[in-house]
């Protein structure tokens, strides 16, 4: 991985519809802000109570309105953000966060940035006696190839976003909670979006009982807020920081490339206007 001098931490909190475009006009912001200094990194928290966040390729489902009418009638809010994938589900129990880097001239593949995930990933559970490795679960919400598995189970799924040069590896983990429901509440959401027709792409085949929450596997993982500063220490040593190179952000420095970037995510929810 490239060398940083500081990583901006930063805790983006969802508190109304007003705000839940934040967390993903923030990734975006700090990732040109990061292309622009590349001597700085990022990690930013967010979460949110309770959101099922789509990608675009959910929005072409044939019988979205119907989709989304279900997730409302089960007291869900929607939002569409701007990176691929498909739809996952936040609530209370679930981190989400991005760590953003520098990658001058592309230098960093995608399995490397990946790899570097897997492995904090991997170092922090190492503290609760799990292993966890990257694999596909398809029968997951959001299947993908670098899907974290704990004893069989989806507890993550990773995504990354990348700009010139800088990238941002998205995670979301299923830290506690009943991610049965969680996955049942999307395999409900496909089978309405779908209603038996076929489509060009393919939207996955949900089986409820594939995922998981890490609390199912010991329960003494720690509440969120702890997590957060665990993650927080095991990436420090990663990056080879020292506690000095840990710096809030300053949300000043990405203020203007905010709130551009928020408008053009606004556009994206036309459809799914409260």
């Amino acid at each position: 991985m490239t060398a940083i001098s500081r990583l901006l931490v930063h805790q983006t909190l969802v508190s109304s519809l007003k705000t839940r475009l934040a967390p993903f006009a923030t990734d975006e912001s700090l990732l040109h802000y990061i292309d622009k200094r590349q001597d700085i990194g990022a990690l930013h928290f967010w979460e949110m109570d309770p959101y099922i966040i789509l990608g675009m390729s959910d929005t072409r489902l044939p019988h979205l309105t119907d989709a989304i009418t279900f997730l409302k009638n089960k007291g869900l809010s929607i939002v569409v953000r701007a990176a691929g994938g498909l739809g996952v589900v936040a609530d209370k129990g679930v981190l989400n966060f991005t760590i953003l880097l520098p990658n001058p001239d592309n230098h960093i593949s995608i399995d490397d940035a990946y790899d570097f995930l897997l492995e904090l990933v991997s170092t922090w559970l190492s503290d609760y006696g799990l292993t966890v490795k990257a694999e596909e679960v398809p029968r997951s919400y959001c299947p993908g190839t670098y899907d974290l598995v704990v004893n069989g189970y989806k507890v993550a799924g990773v995504a990354q976003r990348r700009f010139r040069n800088a990238l941002a590896i998205m995670t979301y983990i299923s830290i506690n909670g009943d991610q049965h429901r969680r996955t049942a509440l999307m395999q409900h959401f496909y089978a309405c979006g779908l209603q038996g027709e076929q489509t060009a792409f393919k939207y996955p085949d949900i089986d409820p009982d594939c995922m998981r929450s890490l609390s199912d596997f010991n329960d003494r993982i720690p509440d969120l807020d702890t997590v957060k500063k665990e993650l927080i220490t095991h990436l420090k040593e990663q990056l080879q920081l020292n506690d000095s190179g840990i710096l809030p952000l300053d949300l000043e420095t990405i203020k203007t490339d905010f709130q551009k970037n928020e408008t053009k995510l606004a556009r994206r929810q036309v459809d799914l206007k409260e």
